[in-house]
């Protein structure tokens, strides 16, 4: 290689080392790359990313990768298909999951974790996390996990299939079980406890 070559590269050398480390750069569509730059990809918030097609990431430090993505929370992350995040600092994975409380998570499809339920999350399909309407994280650490389950107070927890947790501290596990009142935990298929006292634990199985 002979001098002229040598300085040429040397410049484009710091040309490239320039752009990488310029505090100008601080949205990522990865436009560069043909199988990110699907149409209608952006991402306007400050340090944050897109890649797909028809992904937003408007949030500050926000991810969308997939499809159809749309991310407005905080250092919050959406990937696969139609996630919708207006969370901060929160996570949905999977096809069609929806979360607005703060610091929660839904991994799978069709799960739904609202605004009112913070530090909260929704493993499966078609569950719900929160109350829709009431003040944001009025309820935390609620969960539901597997299908068309609802955890919808604080410390609630639905497992199973159609399983509802509505009282503060309580569990429902197993298939179409109700627990309103608080501190209570059943487990087994079809049952309805409720008026329950506060410190009253029950357990009961359907044989």
């Amino acid at each position: 290689m002979n001098i002229s070559n040598r300085k040429q590269t040397g410049q484009l050398t710091l040309c490239i080392l320039f752009a990488l480390s310029s505090s100008a750069v601080t949205t990522t569509a990865f436009a560069g790359i043909v199988a990110c730059n699907g149409p209608s990809t952006t991402a306007g918030g400050s340090y944050a990313s897109a890649c797909g097609w028809g992904d937003i990431a408007s949030g500050n430090y926000s991810s969308a990768f997939g499809y159809g993505e749309n991310v407005t929370g905080y250092s919050s992350s959406a990937f696969g298909d139609i996630n919708t995040i207006t969370g901060n600092r929160s996570n949905a994975f999977g096809f069609a999951n929806s979360v607005s409380g703060y610091s929660s998570n839904a991994v799978g499809k069709n799960n739904v974790v609202y605004s009112s339920a913070q530090n909260s999350n929704a493993l499966g399909d078609h569950n719900k996390v929160g109350i829709y309407g009431v003040a944001a994280s009025t309820y935390s650490h609620a969960n539901a996990v597997g299908s068309y389950n609802t955890a919808s107070n604080t410390d609630a927890s639905a497992f199973g299939y159609k399983n509802t947790a509505s009282g503060s501290d309580s569990s429902a596990i197993g298939k179409t079980r109700h627990r309103n009142s608080a501190q209570v935990q059943s487990v087994g298929k079809t049952r309805l406890l409720s008026g329950a006292a506060p410190s009253a634990t029950i357990i009961r199985r359907l044989a």
